[in-house]
Parts: structure tokens; sequence; C-alpha cells
């Protein structure tokens, strides 16, 4: 069970948000194609339905600034949408993309935690990565930043919000961090 679970800044949002873009218009342009050369009715509406779906998620992440309650509208669901739609037209390579694709969306749109618990750290990558106690030098929480010092090198350093850190008690934070670093040091490990 996870004793702390601190939110850390998403600092991917930007190219997260290019990518998307790109993958949304480059969806839009292919069906758009397909539909206008398409040989049966159904290939059509397939086709105009998967453009829509993708426009309609290219307009909420361009207008969700403006609009906040475009939040509800996901690229992940229109790219969902595709994958469901190229696996019809038999194109599986484009499906299990779009499904790839999809699930990473959704995946990096939340908020991000890392968490400590008794048996390691846990980083909010995809996938998740588990950093166990014996890989760690130490873990520092000063002045909004917290610092992640681990055995091989790696430096992991992240600007909390002051209201994050307002809702940690540092003075028990510190003593966990530093007896499960202790322990892990005295098990000769």
């Amino acid at each position: 069970m996870d004793k702390y679970s601190i939110e850390i800044p998403n600092t991917r949002t930007g190219t997260q948000r290019t990518i998307t873009l790109l993958l949304l218009l480059m969806n839009i342009l292919v069906f758009a194609y397909i539909a206008f050369g398409a040989e049966t009715q159904k290939n059509t509406t397939l086709c105009i339905i998967g453009a829509s779906v993708n426009a309609v998620a290219l307009l909420a992440l361009l207008g969700v600034q403006r609009f906040p309650f475009l939040k509800t509208v996901h690229a992940g669901i229109a790219f969902i949408i595709s994958a469901i739609i190229w696996a019809v037209f038999g194109k599986f390579l484009l499906t299990i993309l779009m499904l790839l694709f999809g699930a990473m969306a959704i995946h990096n749109s939340g908020k991000l935690f890392i968490r400590f618990s008794a048996e390691g750290i846990r980083y909010p990558s995809f996938p998740e990565k588990t950093f166990p106690w014996e890989n760690v030098s130490q873990v520092i929480l000063k002045d909004d930043v917290l610092t992640i010092d681990l055995k091989n090198n790696q430096l992991l350093q992240f600007n909390l919000a002051p209201e994050v850190v307002a809702g940690i008690r540092v003075d028990e934070f510190r003593r966990s961090m530093g007896e499960w670093v202790d322990k892990s040091i005295v098990n000769g490990q």
C-alpha cells in the first residue's frame, strides 16, 4: 500500500499535444481521401464517421483552453474508434497503432503521481517503473523540490506546486524516506 502519493508536473504535455494533433489531422485526411474513393456506401459511411470523430477531437483539443467543457472530448477515444474502423477495413497494423496511441493518450491525460511505499518508488511512466529501495541513494524534499537520487547516478527532480507540498507532512515524509533507504542499506542490498 502506498504511504505517500505526490502529484508531479507533467512535462511531456507539449510533445503529447503536438503528436496528438498530427495523428488526428492525418486520420481526418486519410479517412476523407478514402471516403471520396470508396466503392461501397458502407465504406463511405465508415470513413465519414472516422473523419468526423477525429475532427471533433481535433477541435476539442484546439479549443479546450477557451472552452473548458471540451475536456470531456478525449483524443484517446477518437483513436480507439479509428482503430475499430481500420480493423473493419482489414488494416491491422493501423489498428494496433491506433489502439496503442489511444491507450497512451488516455494513460497520459491525467495527473501524474509518484508513489512511495515500503517496497519502493513507483514512477508514472508508460509502462510504470518501480525503483526498489536498494537502488535509491536518497530522497530529498526541500524548498518545493522533490529529488530522488538513484545509485546508478540517475537523478530525478520535480518542482512541486506549493499546494501539493502543503498537503505533505514533510517531517514524517523525510523520516519515512530515511528509514526505507537505511533499511535497504542495513539489509546489505
